[in-house]
Formats: C-alpha cells, sequence, structure tokens
C-alpha cells in the first residue's frame, strides 16, 4: 500500500473507511496496466482529487468546532424568502455527520468514476484497438511494444512470437513481426510473417488493422515497397492514438528513409504522450539524420533525464557523441551503457577508444 504515495498522501485518505480505501489502492494498481510512464498526467489529477475530498471534510470539521451560533446542539436554518421551507430545527450532530457522509461518499464515487473513464479513454488513446479475443495475447502483444521502447529487440520478438503462440489468428501481432522484420532489412523473415498475417480472415479486422494490411499487401509484393501512404492514412483514421504515431515513424525512419516525415510523426508522438523517454530517443535520431545535432543532444538529454535507468538512453548519447566526433564522451556513455547490462555497448565502447586512437 505504500505505492499511494506515489500518487497522494495516505492522509488523504483517512476519511474513507477501510473498505473504500481498498477499493482506491485497487484502482490506483489498475493504473498500472496502462504504464506507469503514461499515466503521470493522471496521478496529479488523482491526487487532485483525494484532497479536494480530504479537504472538504477537514474544512467542515473546522466550521462546526465553534459551536457558539448552536442553540444547546440545535441548528436553525434560516428562513428562506417567501417561506418557501419553513424553519427547522435539526439536530447539529446528525446533520454534521450526514454531511460528513455525503461528501466522502461523492468524493469517493467521482474518484472510482473518473479513474474507470480515464483509464479506459487512455487505452484508447495510448493503443491501436486489436481483434484478437485472447486476453493473455493481448497481454504478451504489449509487453512486446514496452520491450521495443526500450530497444529490447530479442524480448520484442520473443513476445510477440508467445502471442501468436497464444492466438495464431492474431493479426497485428503478426504484423509487427512483418514490419520489424521488414525494417531491419530481415526481407526473407519478413516474408512468412507477411503471409501469417495475410492469411487472418479480413472479415474480423478492425478498421486500422485494414490499413496495416493495405500495407503488408504492399509489401509482399515489393519488400522494399514505401508504405508511407498506409501510414498517413492510419494516423488519419486514429488522430489521437499515440501507436499510429510512433508506428508511422518508426515505418518513415527505417522503411521509407524519410527522417523529416519521422520528425514531425515523433513530435506529434510527443503531444500525445508527453515526457516518454522512447519517443525523445526516436526524435533524437530523427534529428542526427536531418544533421540537426543541437536538436539531437537536446531530444538526447531528455530521454537520459526521463530514463536514466535504460541502458539504452546512455547507448544512444554514445552514438550521439560518435557522430559528433567526440569519441572520449562516446566511449564514457558506451561503457555506462556497458556497466548496466546492454552488452553491444561495449563492442561500440570500444570502437569510440579506437577512434580517439586514430585521431
Amino acid at each position: 500500500m505504500a505505492q499511494i504515495d506515489q500518487v497522494g498522501s495516505v492522509r488523504a485518505l483517512e476519511p474513507l473507511s477501510r473498505q473504500q480505501r481498498f477499493e482506491v489502492f485497487q484502482s490506483h494498481r489498475q493504473l498500472k496496466v496502462l504504464g506507469e510512464r503514461d499515466v503521470g498526467h493522471l496521478r496529479k489529477q488523482f491526487q487532485t482529487l483525494l484532497w479536494l475530498g480530504s479537504g472538504a471534510v477537514s474544512l467542515l470539521q473546522i466550521c462546526t468546532k465553534d459551536r457558539s451560533h448552536l442553540a444547546k446542539g440545535k441548528w436553525h436554518f434560516i428562513k428562506a424568502p417567501g417561506n418557501l421551507f419553513g424553519a427547522y430545527k435539526i439536530d447539529s450532530r446528525s446533520i454534521i455527520s450526514t454531511l460528513k457522509f455525503i461528501i466522502v461518499k461523492t468524493t469517493f464515487f467521482f474518484i472510482a468514476l473518473f479513474l474507470g473513464n480515464m483509464m479506459i479513454l487512455n487505452a484508447q488513446e495510448l493503443l491501436l484497438p486489436v481483434s484478437t479475443p485472447s486476453e493473455t495475447a493481448k497481454a504478451e502483444y504489449v509487453k512486446a511494444l514496452r520491450a521495443a521502447e526500450d530497444a529490447n529487440i530479442p524480448v520484442f520478438f520473443e513476445r510477440l512470437n508467445a502471442a501468436v503462440k497464444t492466438d495464431p489468428n492474431f493479426f497485428m501481432a503478426h504484423a509487427y513481426m512483418a514490419l520489424a522484420q521488414t525494417s531491419f532489412g530481415q526481407y526473407e523473415n519478413a516474408v512468412p510473417s507477411i503471409k501469417s498475417a495475410l492469411a487472418v480472415d479480413a472479415k474480423g479486422l478492425n478498421k486500422g488493422e485494414h490499413i496495416i494490411r493495405q500495407a503488408l499487401q504492399t509489401l509482399e509484393k515489393d519488400p522494399k515497397a514505401d508504405i508511407a501512404e498506409s501510414m498517413a492514412s492510419l494516423t488519419e483514421a486514429y488522430p489521437e492514438t499515440a501507436q499510429a504515431y510512433e508506428l508511422a515513424a518508426v515505418s518513415a525512419s527505417w522503411i521509407s528513409k524519410d527522417a523529416q516525415a519521422a520528425k514531425e510523426y515523433n513530435l506529434r508522438l510527443l503531444e500525445l504522450r508527453p515526457g516518454h523517454g522512447g519517443t525523445y530517443n526516436a526524435l533524437g535520431y530523427s534529428y542526427m539524420a536531418l544533421g540537426e545535432m543541437s536538436e539531437a543532444k537536446a531530444a538526447f538529454d531528455k530521454y537520459l533525464e526521463v530514463s536514466p535507468d535504460e541502458p539504452n538512453a546512455w547507448d544512444s548519447m554514445g552514438e550521439y557523441y560518435m557522430v559528433a566526433k567526440d569519441y572520449a564522451k562516446s566511449a564514457e556513455y558506451y561503457d555506462k551503457a556497458a556497466e548496466m547490462g546492454m552488452e553491444l555497448a561495449k563492442e561500440r565502447a570500444e570502437k569510440a577508444r579506437a577512434a580517439i586512437t586514430k585521431n
């Protein structure tokens, strides 16, 4: 339960009953489904709601401490104009207790309603809809996407394979494997993935999946074809969905080789998903490809700021300095990435040190 300290003070929950506190904690746990980095703005709003409810109760308690205006524990309501309500005598303790109950219950209701709606809304905004009925396959698919964000490509493919093993007709899992293999120039590996995706019955696919299917049909005819038009259609169909822009940005960078388009997609992605480390990383590479080195440095700095525990953040800065020909700095960042467990960074660090010797 200490996790609630990341959202708001435990003291803010004191007016709630034990069962109500449990339900709020449960709601907080469910937020993690969206990914901790993707719901920072929700936490602030959740904290505000908690404090508003607690503050309302505290204010009521303070206001009722001085009972000099009460006549022997009685509260006389002021007669309304036109004798609309009349004048009634009500026991002050009863009305205070009732008001506390109403405030707490109402606050809790709106917290629960807010969290439920925002979780659904954010899930829709973050990820494209998928047609698989298997929750287990979906979970593996989401793990794959998270791995890709951290540049953990082996885990990315491992989780996608687990997803299609669970549901052989999971179109998006097959499609992501095909697009990733195409992006890496692994055209022979992409062929069976494309065929598997296209073998899924198109009748059960949603709008976004149909657009991606068209892109795969293009790649089936020519593995080196440009699918920029399909990616533009995807972002037009889902203008508020982060994953649409993420897929379009990757496609622009690696398949279309259009760094300008990739930059624009990544900038839009940051608007939809502010403070996201993986997006700063992708944006940094887009800037480097365009020769905009100061902007690239700023993007990689932000990546390190928001994801200091990610080895890839240090590796990316190492690559920035390698391109900038500051080989000593490059080796320093690569060494840090290697120290954190990124094996490939060791070789890159050695290349940076070799460049120091040559220059």
